[in-house]
């Protein structure tokens, strides 16, 4: 009886998994190190987020020379208020890798000091 299935050879199937998934990992570290996006480029900062239960909160983001509180839920984001980045303190620089110490119930208690 005449076989014509070719015998399998593990170490062959094995180095070519191996090689298979070298290939992956580097496809992977090549676009996680070219398409990431530093903190520098990014225009808008998330200050602080509010958890307000556990699908609502109020989150404080930085656009550009602009501060909005914003109201997020699963059906909706809402802009709750807006201030010029300069009235709120110690913010971070655009550009910069620091958070600022700005909190939600500081801006709330600030809410009718700042004029519109």
């Amino acid at each position: 009886m005449n076989n014509t299935m070719p015998e399998l050879n593990l170490l062959s199937i094995a180095g070519e998994i191996a090689f298979v998934l070298g290939l992956l990992i580097l496809t992977l570290w090549v676009l996680k190190r070219f398409l990431q996006r530093t903190q520098s480029s990014q225009l808008l900062h998330t200050i602080d987020t509010l958890m307000i239960s556990p699908r609502q909160k109020i989150s404080l983001i930085k656009v550009g020379d602009r501060v909005v509180m914003v109201g997020i839920s699963p059906n909706s984001m809402d802009a709750l208020g807006e201030w010029p980045a300069d009235l709120v303190p110690d913010l971070p620089e655009t550009g910069t890798t620091t958070i600022a110490p700005v909190t939600i119930q500081s801006l709330m208690a600030r809410w009718n000091k700042v004029p519109k």
